[in-house]
């Protein structure tokens, strides 16, 4: 997995088991979760948990945005 206290900035992002950042996520492209090539990911491995998306597209994996809607 991929974790960042402040946030997470790059052309694409992929990741075997979750991305969690602190602040935003910002892919210039597209953003995979759970790409778990040796058994079946849980929900908690395919999460991609930030306080916002900035930029980009979930392709694989469930978006958790934890920062309170119009708090940006």
């Amino acid at each position: 997995g991929i974790e960042a206290g402040l946030g997470i900035k790059a052309g694409y992002i992929e990741a075997g088991l979750g991305i969690k950042a602190g602040g935003g996520i910002e892919a210039g492209f597209r953003i995979f979760a759970g790409i778990c090539t040796w058994r079946i990911p849980t929900d908690a491995e395919r999460a991609i948990t930030c306080a916002r998306l900035i930029a980009g597209e979930v392709a694989y994996g469930t978006l958790v945005e934890t920062a309170a809607k119009g708090s940006e």
